[in-house]
């Protein structure tokens, strides 16, 4: 699939985000995908190493490992376990201050799908467009979850790069 970036800006202080980011086990109080989330048993609360499951509403799953933690900045997770035909997947997680009340969230996704060719073929035909639907969705529910609503002028903040 290649790398998918994008990004939004904020109605929320950088801290206040990242405070959501970092309460890693409930990403599903800002993702508007899923159905629910929780850390595994025995994993740390958030940093390198940390465990987490993402139960998704179309009764599929996540598990999700943190690989890289940056604290008040990032965090990069690897898919390590998914009921979705995907055969790798990365994504990082990260906010910058813009002002003191303003941030800016973004996220980088790197997916391959299984299934050779026809992984291909369903990539171009849906998963690039619903992956960068749900990178929105996650980036919008994070600006509303962190205390205000997104703030996105016309045209900027959004799908910002992608390669295939």
């Amino acid at each position: 699939m290649g790398t998918i970036i994008v990004t939004k800006n904020i109605a929320a202080s950088a801290d206040r985000a990242w405070a959501a980011l970092a309460d890693f086990g409930n990403i599903a109080n800002f993702h508007p995908g899923l159905s629910g989330s929780h850390l595994l048993d025995g994993s740390a609360a958030n940093g390198v190493g940390a465990e987490r499951r993402c139960d998704i509403k179309d009764g599929n799953y996540l598990v999700e490992r943190v690989r890289d933690w940056h604290e008040g900045q990032s965090y990069t997770i690897d898919i390590i376990e998914s009921s979705m035909p995907v055969r790798r997947a990365t994504a990082t997680l990260s906010v910058k201050p813009i002002d003191a009340h303003h941030s800016q969230a973004a996220m980088v996704v790197d997916m391959t799908m299984k299934f050779g060719l026809l992984g291909k073929v369903m990539e171009v035909l849906m998963a690039r467009s619903a992956m960068r639907r749900t990178m929105v969705g996650i980036l919008d529910g994070l600006g509303t979850f962190a205390g205000a609503a997104v703030t996105t002028p016309a045209g900027a903040g959004t799908l910002i790069a992608a390669s295939a």
